[in-house]
């Protein structure tokens, strides 16, 4: 009897650890004025929990042309948060005009903090905002299709 109880105190924490806290991929959130939109994760490799590493592909925002933007005006500063306590221990950010790496991103300074915020100065035009975290269970890619008005 014991036995089964000590396996079901496991599994039980195994579930939490998975979906939350120390183990659970992080979701980013973008602010602008007082609008706050989730972005899109992408590609990862991420430790589940001791031992279980997951790594999983994605080729662009799920949001696409005609999805999810966020209206941010030129000059605004944005609001960017994760949905964890710590920091990331590195952060990089581009826009780029094309949904899947054109090559004319323009790098956006940002830095590698929780909550933290940016400016966004470029050109009125429809961009895609992409990032790259690592944390010290592994990185983690986001995107958002953003509208520079």
């Amino acid at each position: 009897m014991r036995a089964v109880a000590v396996s079901v105190v496991v599994a039980l924490a195994t579930l939490v650890a998975c979906g939350a806290g120390t183990y659970g991929r992080p979701d980013a959130y973008l602010t602008a004025g007082s609008t706050e939109v989730e972005a899109d994760r992408g590609t990862s490799c991420w430790s589940l929990a001791p031992g279980r590493r997951e790594c999983l592909d994605a080729s662009r925002p799920r949001a696409g042309p005609a999805g999810t933007a966020l209206r941010i005006r030129r000059g605004e500063s944005v609001g960017l948060r994760f949905d964890r306590s710590d920091d990331p221990e590195t952060l990089g950010a581009a826009l780029d005009p094309a949904p899947v790496g054109g090559g004319d991103a323009i790098g956006v300074s940002v830095e590698p903090s929780n909550p933290t915020s940016f400016v966004v100065d470029v050109p009125r035009g429809t961009y895609y905002l992409g990032m790259g975290t690592d944390w010290p269970q592994g990185d983690m890619a986001f995107s958002l299709r953003v509208e520079v008005v």
